[in-house]
């Protein structure tokens, strides 16, 4: 009896003009078809005694009249419920439920030149964009504890917007449910991701989106779900779940209020499909200076710290042990090397850009100087370093400051 007034006040067509009623009432909702059975029934045993009543008293006819459209208002929320869920299997799941158990395993993708989002579809394989890591070798998975982690494989599709990176550290407290969600036109479902990349810090973005149809590129023949919400640059590769927290599939692209989401079904498939990984540049550390000053760089960007240590001459390891020196570079998640160019014999002017995951926020500086090198046999080891951290690019000295040594 409580119930029925409760339906009344909350269920008013201008609150339903707008939002959702599974979304704001799914709890009362969920238990309305038993309660509208159990009332019926109830209602069948007591015709009899109904009768002899309202003959000996008549405003209780009044009562049973108000009852009786509750009843069916009540039955005709239930149906539309029904229906917006393509049946009874989701009455009992709740949107915050959802968005509580996926949030935390959501995971950040940054590379040199993009960043987006992505989600562990087992405890060592991350599923993303192509797009977001196309021309990345060595992008960075940042867990939302604030860690982060250099992929063993990055693997792009040739065929679909999918890439698939693999780690060589379990991680199973990140990987989310791979269920296939059943869909119905007007649904909500919940979208995932990182909206501005690293610009905006702390926890990955929900976003409720409704479904509208299936749709099929013919230029990749991918299984598109079309959703009627537009998604954000940086969300790019997160997941979308529905109220019971079954996938979905993969942000993918989004455009004049409309998103496309790569479906579980296609993503199964470019599992199978044909793979490509992006070429990385062919080192070759210690074959001359600026070819040693090249690989130190690029091997602290894949997070090689013992290739980048071995680079170094006996001298400059005589002041610095190897734990000494990887303590200088905990958070680094990208290095990118602009210039690097001998201006006299054993000295490499170089420039880079270094970008820093600290305290969930990315930090990105400028750098150039000089590295002095050593002959070792026939390889060229890092002996001594000068470099000067610049506030921009206006503020380079270039290569001739650091030719005179009374300057410096």
């Amino acid at each position: 009896m409580i119930s029925i007034p409760i339906a009344f006040i909350y269920t008013s067509p201008d609150v339903n003009a707008s939002v959702l009623v599974s979304d704001l009432y799914r709890y009362f909702f969920s238990l309305a078809l038993p309660i509208g059975l159990a009332s019926l029934f109830v209602l069948a045993l007591s015709i009899p005694a109904y009768f002899k009543l309202i003959f000996k008293k008549p405003q209780y006819f009044m009562f049973s009249f108000v009852l009786l459209v509750s009843l069916l208002y009540v039955s005709t929320l239930e149906y539309r419920l029904y229906s917006q869920l393509n049946g009874y299997d989701k009455f009992f799941c709740s949107y915050q439920d959802t968005k509580t158990k996926i949030s935390p395993k959501v995971v950040r993708i940054i590379g040199s030149y993009s960043e987006g989002s992505g989600f562990f579809i087992d405890q060592t394989t991350v599923i993303t964009n192509r797009h977001v890591v196309e021309g990345e070798d060595y992008p960075k998975i940042v867990l939302p504890t604030g860690q982060f982690i250099t992929p063993t494989k990055v693997e792009i599709s040739k065929d679909y917007d999918i890439a698939i990176i693999t780690v060589n550290k379990n991680e199973p407290g990140y990987v989310v449910n791979g269920n296939k969600a059943k869909m119905v036109s007007g649904e909500e479902f919940l979208s995932f991701g990182y909206p501005l990349g690293s610009d905006i810090k702390g926890s990955p973005t929900v976003l409720p989106i409704l479904y509208v149809d299936v749709r099929v590129m013919p230029q990749d023949m991918a299984e598109y779900y079309q959703f009627s919400s537009a998604l954000v640059s940086g969300m790019s590769g997160g997941p979308v779940f529905d109220k019971c927290g079954d996938f979905v599939g993969i942000n993918t692209m989004t455009t004049s209020g409309t998103s496309l989401i790569i479906s579980g079904d296609t993503l199964d498939t470019a599992k199978l499909a044909t793979k490509e990984e992006p070429k990385k540049i062919k080192l070759e550390p210690g074959a001359s200076p600026e070819a040693s000053v090249y690989a130190y760089y690029y091997l602290l960007k894949a997070r090689d710290t013992q290739g980048c240590y071995d680079l170094l001459s006996p001298y400059y390891k005589t002041k610095s042990t190897y734990a000494e020196w990887t303590a200088r570079f905990p958070n680094v998640i990208s290095v990118e090397v602009f210039r690097v160019e001998e201006i006299k014999p054993n000295l490499v002017y170089v420039m880079f850009g270094m970008a820093e995951w600290v305290s969930g926020e990315r930090i990105d500086k400028l750098y150039e100087g000089t590295w002095e090198t050593t002959k070792e046999g026939s390889t060229y080891l890092l002996n001594k370093s000068y470099i000067l951290e610049l506030e921009s690019l206006y503020d380079s000295q270039g290569p001739e400051f650091f030719l005179n040594p009374e300057q410096k």
